[in-house]
């Protein structure tokens, strides 16, 4: 049976890469019917998929999935990111899906959120986009090791480990991108007049305030399993392996306040 809510927002399922969550993926889309969902860039992982052909049974299982609850009258809204950015060439007409690089959501509580997948607000995606496709040829080499191991360590049976995620991570965090990548975001949702952001792109689940501004990252489906979820209340609860890891309560009168769990 699944559970009617308001809306969902998902992003960097990667699928193509050999480490993206299909089968737990598959298994939430079937969880929910929502009246809206906003696919968050990266729901394509093109760059793998050029690379080296991967597409197992359960990510034609998402998409026939897709395909049913949009037929149930679900509105699904999609923002390409780096990695599935051909949907920005082509402008592609698909039936019942909206594509574009930002849309503005109002949830039912009326505040307005931008939703963008984040790439364009990345310098190095805008400017030395060649370094990051090298970057990212790298790092599928890496997770080819990683899966090598992981196969010997389970049949020596040991637990698996998963350092790619690691080196992403701290590389990243040593150059301080983090911190950059989310002062542009809030400072484009403060120029749009808006009450917050929703993105993805940097794979950190993450609810945060900056004044005004409400910061939503919806996470990834490689090394997490997060969405953001609306409730028809206008609440929103960020979802990370079946379990609430942050809210932002509904709107009453004029009240903003935010809490993290």
């Amino acid at each position: 049976m699944t559970v009617s809510v308001r809306s969902i927002f998902l992003s960097d399922s990667h699928l193509g890469q050999k480490l993206a969550r299909g089968d737990e993926l598959l298994a939430f889309l079937k969880e929910f019917q929502p009246d809206y969902l906003y696919l968050v860039g990266d729901f394509i992982d093109a760059w793998c998929l050029r690379w080296n052909w991967h597409w197992p049974p359960s990510y034609t299982g998402i998409i026939d999935r897709l395909i049913e609850i949009q037929s149930r009258g679900t509105m699904i809204r999609y923002t390409p990111g780096n990695h599935d950015s051909f949907l920005r060439h082509s402008l592609p007409k698909i039936s019942g899906v909206a594509i574009a690089d930002e849309f503005i959501h109002e949830t039912a509580d009326h505040r307005h959120l931008l939703v963008v997948h984040g790439d364009l607000f990345d310098s190095i995606e805008r400017h030395w986009k060649w370094l990051s496709r090298v970057g990212s040829f790298a790092f599928n080499r890496v997770i080819d090791v990683n899966l090598a191991l992981n196969f010997v360590l389970r049949k020596c049976r040991r637990r698996p480990v998963y350092f790619s995620f690691w080196i992403k991570r701290t590389s990243k965090q040593m150059l301080g991108a983090f911190g950059r990548f989310q002062r542009k975001l809030i400072r484009a949702a403060h120029d749009r007049r808006v009450d917050g952001i929703v993105c993805g792109h940097v794979h950190f689940p993450q609810i945060r305030r900056e004044g005004s501004i409400v910061y939503i990252n919806t996470g990834d489906w490689l090394e997490n399993a997060s969405a953001l979820i609306e409730q028809f209340d206008g609440s929103l609860e960020l979802m990370n392996h079946g379990r609430i890891i942050a809210s932002l309560p509904a709107q009453r009168c004029s009240t903003n306040a935010a809490s993290a769990n």
